[in-house]
C-alpha cells in the first residue's frame, strides 16, 4: 500500500502480510479524524512495480479505534 501525494514511491510503501491468505493486512498509526488518499501496488524482487488503476482510494481515519477495510486491487 503506497500513500500518496506524500509516499508516492514504492520504497516507502507498506508492507502487507500474507498470513492469513488470501486476506492481505497492515497495521498503520495514522492521526484521527484524517484525510488519506492511496494506492495498492503488487511489488517483487527482480520485476516492475504495479500500480492498481483507477484513481487514489481515500478515506477519513475515524475519531477513536480501528479502521478495517476489505478491498480488491484493480487491475
Amino acid at each position: 500500500m503506497v500513500a500518496t501525494p506524500r509516499f508516492v514511491h514504492p520504497d516507502k510503501a507498506v508492507p502487507l502480510s500474507s498470513a492469513s491468505y488470501p486476506t492481505w493486512s497492515a497495521t498503520v498509526i495514522l492521526p484521527a479524524n484524517t484525510g488519506v488518499e492511496y494506492k495498492y501496488i503488487v511489488k517483487a524482487a527482480n520485476t516492475p512495480v504495479v500500480w492498481e488503476s483507477g484513481p487514489n482510494r481515500t478515506t477519513v481515519t475515524p475519531p477513536t479505534g480501528t479502521y478495517i477495510t476489505h478491498e480488491a486491487f484493480r487491475n
